[in-house]
């Protein structure tokens, strides 16, 4: 009840993700740090010394912590200024999110976990990766929420939702979005797919929560303080040498025929 009262009140002058962060509301969970050591194929002898990670939309930092143990520094992204401040509070550097591919900086890992479908232009985001990723010599993580519904909270024209340009996305199950999104966005932005799983992702909301999110969220506990699940495919991605990125540009970096699926209960 508090907390509703709240959320509306502040409302008139803040955005719901800057709430969430004022009021340590907004938590989400997606994967464990031995699931993803996993995932990344980490050798058992890995130490974070001298391993640095980016990850681009962190949010309050609940889903990056989980990363953030197997690196030795970790940078972060994200629009949000309460985000900001509570990602401070964990100890990560934040970078400018309007600049974050322009520097020096080489990592060995960047991280975009349900962020393509809230940027404003997802193709622009896959050409920075890609490039920054290229320099780093680094593979990408990505995580996105299938069927896909965008959502830009933080556009640069400052009011519309909706992105200047949609994912070539088709198929009816899950495991036919997967194969158009990597055939017509991934290999065209030039990455190839290492391996990908589906997982569940658990977000903290509320009861009136923003209509975008009944797109996609099923109720799966409703108590003082609901979470959803919703149906997340992560994806680990190696930029191609030699591609040429771009909308609707093949790129002749050649790529794997098989995409390795596994599914984590």
């Amino acid at each position: 009840m508090w907390y509703s009262l709240a959320s509306t009140v502040l409302s008139l002058i803040f955005t719901k993700t800057n709430i969430n962060g004022l009021l340590g509301r907004g938590g989400m969970f997606l994967f464990s740090t031995d699931h993803i050591a996993n995932f990344l194929d980490l050798p058992a002898e890995w130490t974070s010394k001298g391993h640095k990670m980016l990850d681009l939309g962190s949010g309050d930092g609940g889903v990056t912590r989980h990363l953030a143990v197997l690196y030795d520094e970790v940078h972060v992204t994200e629009m949000s200024t309460m985000m900001q401040w509570r990602l401070r509070q964990r100890g990560y550097t934040v970078v400018d999110a309007h600049a974050w591919d322009q520097g020096p900086e080489r990592y060995s890992l960047i991280s975009a976990l349900n962020l393509l479908d809230r940027h404003f232009s997802p193709r622009l985001l896959l050409s920075q990766l890609h490039k920054k990723a290229l320099d780093s010599r680094c593979d990408v993580l990505l995580s996105l929420v299938l069927p896909i519904r965008p959502y830009v909270e933080f556009h640069p024209n400052g009011t519309s939702a909706r992105p200047d340009q949609y994912l070539a996305v088709a198929g009816h199950s899950l495991e036919e979005q997967v194969s158009s999104l990597v055939d017509c966005e991934f290999r065209l932005a030039g990455f190839e797919v290492v391996k990908w799983t589906k997982l569940p992702y658990l977000c903290e909301g509320d009861l009136h929560k923003a209509s975008f999110d009944f797109y996609y969220c099923r109720i799966t506990e409703k108590r003082d303080t609901p979470f959803y699940r919703l149906d997340d495919v992560l994806f680990r991605l190696r930029p191609v040498a030699g591609s040429t990125v771009g909308d609707g540009v093949s790129t002749d970096g050649g790529y794997s025929n098989a995409v390795h699926n596994e599914l984590y209960s």
